[in-house]
């Protein structure tokens, strides 16, 4: 067991957190590594810590790109300078527990398998200790997926949370990735649209409860985020062409869905951080309403998850001003206005603590 493990984190203005990360990777029990660090043009103090890493360890191989595109170029560009038999991806905000690796190579090859998902441990605050494990579907852990039972689990990637849909803290032989691969392009949600390529690739794979990493809980949602529903609507296509080629019925009812409740958080941010413009939004949503992209939403309106709430069910019915006026008074409920405001300030106080 000492093949080499190409561990890859792309890297854009992290510098609070980036000291952790790569410490975390170059102190792991397993030593065969190749340390790929690609540096996004940031902006920040990153290129600097990345260089005084690779000053100390031979292992690190440093890719400065000259061109800011985003995280799925980064991790691309990353997989274009791996010479490893194995590949291993970490966000650059999140660190790894010491012995993941040798565990995530043992599990390999132990199992013979294709991809190896392993548990986290999500932490809410390094400051106060406040951690929660992340469990899998026990179901499906601890034994070998394959054949029926793995084209099954591909509803994974259509808005069912059964298989890791994300990158980081997994393990995939070199050979998934021989064969050219789509780049999303995507702002949010492009390790999905890779990991999704990869799943289909592969002949088997294994779900470990045993955690490897620590995932930082930020909340994409702490602030408004305009790309967000564009990459939704874009990953939906995505999937939707997946679906289709595979005549899977069942994942473009769930993908529906899915796409459903995107739109009704994207109102929901509408309606807490551009209240002022009430007519304003409205307008906006119908004009939104009228893109094809929604034109299944009418298989779902009788669906028994949608109808349970009237956000939901305002959204399938592409009602936009219910659907505003809907969260407009969710978000007026005390509850929800204390989480709003320490959503905020947990946000802005978190971008100048370092960690």
């Amino acid at each position: 067991m000492n093949k080499k493990v190409s561990i890859i984190v792309p890297i854009y203005n992290a510098q609070v957190y980036l000291a952790k990360n790569i410490e975390s990777i170059v102190n792991q029990d397993y030593r065969n590594l190749e340390i790929i660090l690609v540096n996004d043009c940031s902006t920040d103090g990153s290129f600097d810590i990345c260089q005084k890493f690779a000053k100390q360890d031979s292992r690190i191989k440093l890719v400065d790109k000259k061109i800011n595109e985003g995280e799925d170029f980064a991790r691309f560009t990353g997989i274009e300078h791996a010479t490893g038999e194995y590949l291993v991806f970490l966000d650059a905000d999140d660190w790894f527990i010491s012995n993941a690796i040798s565990f995530l190579v043992k599990t390999i090859e132990d199992k013979d398998v294709d991809i190896v998902y392993a548990s986290n441990i999500r932490v809410y605050s390094t400051r106060l200790n406040i951690k929660e494990h992340r469990y899998l579907s026990p179901q499906y852990c601890d034994r070998v997926i394959k054949g029926e039972e793995k084209d099954e689990l591909y509803i994974s990637y259509f808005g069912v949370n059964i298989v890791p849909v994300t990158m980081w803290g997994n393990i995939y032989k070199k050979d998934l990735f021989n064969l050219s691969l789509e780049r999303s392009k995507l702002k949010f949600g492009a390790d999905l649209a890779l990991s999704m390529q990869l799943y289909r690739r592969a002949k088997s794979f294994y779900m470990s409860q045993t955690p490897v990493l620590y995932y930082r809980w930020g909340g994409i949602t702490a602030v408004f985020q305009p790309n967000l529903l564009e990459s939704c609507k874009k990953l939906y296509s995505i999937k939707m062409a997946n679906a289709e080629a595979l005549n899977f019925e069942k994942a473009k009812l769930t993908a529906t869905i899915e796409l459903c409740n995107c739109l009704a958080s994207h109102i929901l941010q509408l309606a807490t951080y551009y209240s002022r413009h009430p007519q304003q939004n409205i307008a906006d949503l119908e004009k939104e309403f009228t893109n094809t992209v929604y034109q299944n939403f009418t298989s779902i309106c009788d669906h028994a998850y949608v109808k349970a709430d009237g956000l939901r069910l305002a959204c399938a019915q592409r009602n936009a001003e219910a659907a505003y006026n809907i969260a407009c008074a969710m978000v007026r409920k005390p509850k929800n206005r204390l989480r709003i405001v320490v959503k905020k300030l947990c946000s802005s106080i978190l971008k100048f603590i370092p960690i």
